[in-house]
């Protein structure tokens, strides 16, 4: 908005011209230069538009005004009025400013909504006065709505710091600058704060987007995989993580321990393959969450995450997006997805073959590599690396769907093989594996050692060599084709000497040995493999354990760390040194070894990630001395070993499932989630390990039949966090029957992780219960029971019984028993009357006839009571759960005259 150098007064009135009512502003009379009100109205009506109309109208209507002609010129003012342009405006405006010094609230929102228009009015209406006017009059607008000290620094934020802020991309600035300016906001009211919090909310936004890590969005992207989107570059280690993620398919958890996860170059993706059997159908209904335990490669924690729940739809026919070929055998296909590992036929150049195994050229046969969809299809006939054009058809390719596979009829394919040569085997990589054992990796498969020579030097030495399978003698190289990480090539092993072997592969005072590898005469479907020397330096020392993964079990409380290789030796709880997530030493209360996997038992995992310490000189790699490929000899025992363990599933997440059980006090704590019922007080065992907020102990946050808890009902920790119990008041549960208690899903355990019957429906988790009837039974009504109930009621008519009404079923009461009998108070005039006998209504029990020990003329009223207990009196009167008689209340037996 453009502010105009002329100032104007505050002064504002509403002037009446007959029945013209306009807006004036008294100040600008003083400008006026002539009196002859005749000629100011002429003036005002000869004004062409846009030209200083309005000033003319207003000066014509101020000398009206003080010549009292209004009733004269109203018509003709008014109608010069109705010509300006932009009245509506002026008169919006100075309305405006009328209801800002009436006291009433003149909005920021409104004050942006008129700026654009006055500029407008500026821009198109060149006459200085007028142009003037409209400023002025938005401006002391401004000035009483915005720049006053409370809005005032929410307006200079909105319209200056922040948007520097965005262009500049300092977010950590901006989220500083927005946490002050809401100070600000809200000491404003009404429509100026929500406006302004409207003002501020895309940059709030904005912010979260740049600084705080989260997940951003998850998806099936087809039958066997899922995407996980970052908004922040995601550490590897946490990020590929199974225990970290959780994926719930129709109300079922899906185990994700067997799955692939591979992070994309950005870091800012995860893909997770599922195992084969765990592939999703058209119609899933799929939810998945993360947990606080996914780090930025900076350290942050990401927020926890859930998604919605999404239906898979995300099957299609798989395409083919290139062919090639590993071997005569060994055909390489890439699809644009998972496939099943089935095909009706193949053929090459239009002759059908055998296959006899198809796999994903990387990783598990069962999973293969999260995004690679490169598969090898093995066949006992092919003749695929024959030169020439193959021609490749492929029947029934299905995607990898569980049911309902979406399937390509047909897919071709082909290349061409121009060169024989080219397809030759040849070394491309030698990798050491252990102190004695190298692989030399090649460019395919090698089918044929029969012929070949394998020269492996240390220094000057020349070992011996073999193409074997197994070893049987020292200091001598033994080599056999296979594949290290599903890359094809030849594995080699120079057998551990004996002590009195001249030429060892280590000396004793040796450490490491460097060998030059030198291999031909290899074969590959037939083709000679390019001799190839490679040199490859093997360490003594390297055949120490080594961690592979770690889990955490919170079923059996136990942290599991699987080494490279089968361990040979032992350990204790004195052998280890466990620490929790703050570095407090927890103390283990079992560790032992089996196989290749080390388990340490606490009394508890509950404050992941843990870190464990292996005492040095404990175990040992396991002695292989015979197979070429495992061959391992010369192992050393562990140094101290520190590893961090993987967090536990199923922890730190934002909802955690839990499944309400019935079960008789005695059991409670033999499962998370039992529930018991004593005297309608419930108790609920949240589980060994989890522990629980003060929400567990809001009455709000449980309900009964649906609705609150009885006024009263108090909700307590038993024994400690884990056990909760609702003790429901006496007088609030009208029958004995069942009833559903709800657990809210605001409910969260002492981690933060909301409780829910399902992570698909995230809503709160219920049980049935039964519950006693705890109202006692209450007089009702009563009246005189005549022995002639025909009989006419005369002036000396009397009744010895009367008939009593309780408000609900009466347990069952013998004839004239005494205990019942007392139970009674019957005062007429305020003398007592025994009750002798008492006889309950067999079909109506929440009646009985009591008879009296002298008859009561029935013109009088008497009043019955429950009397109470005390000095051993017991009220014997019951309903049928057994809650006596109240004695609350006394009721009269009206009279029958």
């Amino acid at each position: 908005m453009k502010k105009s150098t002329k100032t104007l007064s505050a002064a504002v009135a509403v002037a009446s011209l007959g029945n013209l009512v306009v807006p004036a502003v008294t100040t600008f009379a003083a400008e006026q230069n002539t009196t002859d009100v005749e000629a100011l109205v002429k003036k005002a009506e000869q004004t062409k538009q846009g030209k200083g109309m309005y000033k003319a109208w207003f000066e014509a209507q101020e000398a009206v005004i003080k010549a009292g002609q209004g009733a004269k010129y109203a018509s003709r003012l008014s109608a010069v009025y109705d010509a300006i342009p932009y009245k509506a405006l002026l008169k919006e405006i100075v309305d405006g400013i009328i209801s800002v010094e009436k006291g009433e609230e003149r909005t920021a929102r409104k004050y942006y909504e008129l700026e654009p228009k006055v500029n407008k009015i500026q821009e198109e209406y060149k006459d200085q006065w007028d142009r003037d006017f409209v400023g002025n009059e938005l401006y002391r607008w401004a000035e009483v709505i915005l720049h006053n000290e409370d809005y005032a620094p929410v307006e200079e934020a909105i319209k200056v710091t922040l948007p520097a802020l965005q262009k500049a991309e300092d977010y950590e600035k901006m989220a500083q600058v927005l946490a002050d300016v809401q100070k600000n906001i809200d000491k404003l009211t009404g429509d100026n704060k929500d406006y302004a919090n409207e003002q501020v909310q895309p940059y709030k936004d904005l912010v979260e987007e740049k600084l705080f890590a989260k997940v951003e969005s998850v998806s099936a992207i087809n039958a066997s995989e899922l995407v996980v989107n970052f908004n922040k570059t995601v550490d590897a280690a946490t990020a590929e993580d199974y225990s970290n993620y959780e994926l719930k398919v129709n109300n079922t958890t899906v185990q994700l321990n067997d799955a692939d996860f591979e992070i994309a170059a950005n870091g800012k993706q995860v893909t997770i393959r599922l195992h084969d059997l765990k592939t999703f159908q058209k119609g899933d209904r799929y939810v998945v969450q993360t947990n606080d335990a996914i780090k930025t490669t900076s350290g942050k924690k990401l927020e926890k995450f859930v998604s919605d729940e999404k239906t898979f739809n995300e099957s299609a026919a798989p395409k083919l997006i290139s062919i090639g070929y590993a071997s005569a055998t060994d055909l390489i296909v890439e699809f644009d997805r998972p496939i099943a590992k089935n095909f009706t036929m193949l053929k090459d150049n239009g002759v059908a073959l055998s296959i006899s195994k198809i796999e994903p050229l990387e990783g598990d046969s069962d999973i293969g590599v999260a995004g690679d969809y490169t598969y090898k299809v093995t066949t006992t006939d092919g003749k695929f690396a024959d030169k020439g054009t193959h021609n490749v058809t492929i029947y029934d390719v299905k995607d990898t769907a569980k049911a309902f596979a979406s399937k390509a009829s047909t897919l071709t394919g082909s290349y061409t093989i121009k060169d024989a040569n080219a397809t030759a085997p040849k070394v491309v990589d030698v990798q050491a594996v252990n102190a004695n054992r190298f692989f030399l990796q090649t460019n395919v498969k090698v089918d044929d050692l029969t012929k070949s020579k394998l020269t492996l030097l240390k220094g000057n030495h020349k070992f011996a060599s073999a193409n074997a399978d197994t070893v049987n003698a020292t200091s001598k190289a033994f080599y056999t084709a296979g594949t290290k990480d599903n890359k094809p090539g030849i594995w080699v092993v120079v057998s551990d000497a004996v002590a009195s072997d001249e030429n060892p592969l280590y000396r004793s005072d040796e450490t490491t040995a460097t060998l030059t590898a030198t291999l031909e005469n290899y074969a590959a479907d037939g083709l000679i493999g390019e001799k190839t020397t490679k040199t490859v330096t093997l360490n003594k020392n390297n055949a120490k354990p080594a961690v592979k993964e770690t889990a955490t079990n919170k079923l059996n409380n136990t942290l599991t760390v699987k080494f490279d290789n089968a361990l040979t030796g032992s350990i204790n709880v004195n052998d280890v040194v466990v620490r929790d997530k703050d570095g407090v030493i927890k103390n283990a209360t079992g560790a032992e070894i089996s196989g290749d996997t080390a388990t340490i038992t606490l009394a508890n995992v509950n404050d992941a990630p843990y870190t464990v310490e292996f005492k040095a000189d404990k175990f040992q790699n396991a002695v292989d001395d015979t197979n070429v490929a495992t061959y391992l000899v010369n192992t050393v025992k562990n140094s101290k070993i520190i590893t961090a363990i993987r967090t536990a599933q199923g922890s730190n997440f934002k909802y955690k499932e839990l499944a309400l059980n019935k079960v008789d006090a005695s059991n409670l704590d033999d499962a998370a989630g039992n529930v018991s019922v004593t005297n309608n007080a419930i108790d609920i065992f949240f589980g060994a390990n989890t522990e629980m907020s003060s929400s567990a102990l809001n009455p709000a946050n449980y309900t009964l039949d649906g609705k609150a808890l009885p006024a009263g009902s108090t909700v307590d920790f038993v024994g400690d966090k884990k056990h909760v119990r609702i003790t429901l008041p006496a007088e609030t549960l009208v029958a004995s029957t069942t009833y559903r208690l709800t657990l809210s899903n605001n409910i969260q355990t002492a981690a933060g992780e909301n409780l829910v019957e399902s992570l698909q429906t995230k809503e709160g988790t219920h049980i049935d219960l039964d519950l006693t009837d705890n109202v006692a039974p209450t007089l009702k009504s009563a009246k005189y029971s005549l022995a002639d109930p025909t009989a006419p009621i005369l002036s000396t008519t009397t009744a010895n019984k009367i008939e009593v009404t309780f408000s609900e079923t009466l347990a069952t009461i013998a004839e004239d028993t005494d205990v019942n009998e007392d139970d009674f108070k019957i005062l007429v005039n305020g003398s007592e009357i025994a009750v002798t006998g008492i006889k309950q209504d067999l079909t109506k029990k929440e009646k009985v006839t009591l008879t009296l020990g002298q008859p009561i003329n029935v013109s009088q009223s008497a009043s019955i009571s429950i009397v109470a207990e005390a000095n051993g009196k017991v009220i014997n009167t019951t309903d049928v759960a057994g809650n006596k008689a109240s004695t609350k209340v006394t009721i009269n037996v009206p009279t029958l005259k």
